[in-house]
Order: structure tokens, then C-alpha cells, then sequence
């Protein structure tokens, strides 16, 4: 039997990013690529309950998902998940209608900008995730015919409410799109730095690893040179020379030692900064519009209806 939901938020957005897609991305959580479907839904939206259940997940993940619900139709053994919220509007364990208003969009943790983030599973008589060998961690994609049956009803409200959502002019929808590429480029032009600087931290960690162990063979021959009896023909000023010649090695490695310590050092601080101006892009503040007309054929095609 198919899974059948019903509209997602209040508003007419266009998809954003589509199941599976930037694989490179979504390999650090495990996955082939993106585990759902991302509308562009800019922040303080309406988000509704696209079916019928019960509140199995309310949490804060700054990594991940941000702010999200996760709500289980016990009775066919499916569940969605509402990511990247401003705030939760339901309680755990509370049960809700289709429809029903359950959060506000937003853009908290892993995300380069205003969007919700919705996803669709199959689970057990206990509500967990089935199939997690997947590629995706059990998840699957939203707008799969063969098992997902979507019949949107283009709420202009939520169900039990008397407010509805904005309708944004395309002009201000193409301006923050253009906004939202540009984010996303910076993103991938700064992970390619942390990548590039890890590299060159890792070349002068070899570096020094192999200074020190010529160090250690220094101070082991000038230790033995010391200790053990010598040939007659070797005088005691040769002897002396070369334990002096193993000394200025060993201070010329240790002060390598000490430079290219503080280059990896330096390496380190510009990956933290690195790293900080990564999350700078995540949390850019931008929002996308559309108008009404747009929408109408943008879910249309999703749905393929036209």
C-alpha cells in the first residue's frame, strides 16, 4: 500500500534541492546523497502536518537537522521528519490531524539558507526506521509514484487556523536565488581551503616525524660513540669532531623541528578559521519568493500532473 500525504506548509515554494542530489555533501552522514526533499520556504512559514499521527521526535541537532519534528502514522507504518525549523509547535507524544499546524520554518543547522527539509521513511510496529542499508538510512524519496501517493489540497491556511502565507513576487524569488548560488559556491570554494590546508599540515607533520626520527638516530650513534671502545687509529680529536658534527645535526633538526612546528600550528588556526567562516555560510540569512503562478506549475511538475 502506498503512503499518501498531503500539503507540507501553508504557501506555494518550489523545490530546492532534490532527492539524492550533491552526494559529495551528504557522504559525511553516511548517505549516496540527499535524503529528502528541500523546499525553498523562507523563514517564519507555516509548516503543516502532511498526515495524520503522533509526535515521535522533537530535538535540536546544530549539526544536522536543526531544529525537527518527526511524526509516525503507527497504522501504516510510515513517518516524516520537518527539518531546519525556527520552532517546534507540538510536544512529544501529542497526536495531530492533517493539516494541523506544527512548526514554523527557519534555517537552523546543517543549511545554507531558509528551507524546509522533509523526509519520508518506512518504519516497524515501533516506529523505527526499516531499511537502513539503503543508501540514505532508511529513507526514501518523497516523490517516488511507486510508493508515494501525494493529494495537496493548496491549504491557504492551517487546518483550525484563520491565518494564511504571504505570495512573493518573482523578481524578489529570482533576487535571493541568485543570493542563495553565490552562498552555496562559497561553502564549496571554503571546504576546498580546509582540504587544501589539511593537506599541507599533514606533509609538515611527516616532515617532522622524520626529522625527529633522524634526531633520535643521531643522538643514538653519538650515545654509542661515547660509550663503546674505538679503533687506535681513530684519535681522540677525531672522535671528538664527529661527536661534534652529530651535535650540530641534531641542534639543525631540532631547530626544523621547532619552525615547522610553528607552521603547523599557524595551519591549525587558519583551518579553525576556516571552519568558521564555513559556518558563516550555512547561517546567511536569505529568503526565497515566488509567485503564485510559478508555484502552480512547479507543483505541477513535481507531481507530475502536466
Amino acid at each position: 500500500m502506498k503512503i499518501k500525504l498531503s500539503d507540507v506548509f501553508i504557501g506555494n515554494f518550489p523545490v530546492s534541492q532534490g532527492w539524492g542530489e550533491r552526494p559529495e555533501v551528504y557522504k559525511q552522514f553516511g548517505y549516496k546523497g540527499h535524503n529528502g526533499i528541500d523546499w525553498a520556504i523562507p523563514n517564519g512559514n507555516q509548516i503543516v502536518a502532511s498526515h495524520s499521527g503522533e509526535v515521535i521526535r522533537v530535538e535540536n541537532d546544530s549539526n544536522g537537522y536543526g531544529i525537527h519534528i518527526r511524526l509516525w502514522n503507527r497504522e501504516n507504518k510510515f513517518a516524516t521528519i520537518y527539518a531546519h525549523l525556527q520552532k517546534a509547535l507540538v510536544n512529544l507524544g501529542q497526536k495531530v490531524v492533517c493539516g494541523q499546524l506544527i512548526g514554523i520554518s527557519n534555517n537552523t543547522g546543517f543549511s545554507t539558507g531558509p528551507h524546509l527539509h522533509f523526509g519520508v521513511c518506512k518504519t516497524d510496529e515501533n516506529g523505527y526506521r526499516i531499511n537502513r542499508d539503503n543508501g540514505y538510512g532508511g529513507w526514501i524519496n518523497p516523490l517516488d509514484k511507486r510508493m508515494i501517493e501525494w493529494d495537496v489540497k493548496d491549504l491557504e491556511k492551517p487546518v483550525g487556523s484563520e491565518e494564511g502565507q504571504p505570495i512573493y513576487t518573482e523578481e524578489q524569488m529570482t533576487g535571493v536565488r541568485l543570493e542563495r548560488d553565490k552562498n552555496w559556491n562559497l561553502y564549496q570554494d571554503t571546504l576546498k581551503e580546509i582540504e587544501n590546508v589539511e593537506k599541507d599540515n599533514q606533509e609538515l607533520k611527516s616532515k617532522v616525524a622524520n626529522l625527529k626520527d633522524q634526531i633520535a638516530s643521531l643522538n643514538k650513534a653519538m650515545e654509542k660513540m661515547a660509550t663503546e671502545d674505538h679503533d687506535s687509529a681513530i684519535s681522540e680529536l677525531e672522535m671528538s669532531e664527529k661527536l661534534e658534527e652529530c651535535k650540530i645535526q641534531v641542534k639543525k633538526a631540532t631547530d626544523r623541528v621547532l619552525e615547522l612546528e610553528g607552521d603547523i600550528d599557524r595551519l591549525e588556526e587558519e583551518k579553525k578559521s576556516l571552519k568558521k567562516r564555513l559556518k558563516s555560510n550555512l547561517r546567511t540569512d536569505f529568503t526565497r519568493f515566488t509567485t503564485k503562478e510559478l508555484i502552480k506549475e512547479l507543483i505541477s511538475r513535481i507531481l507530475g500532473r502536466g
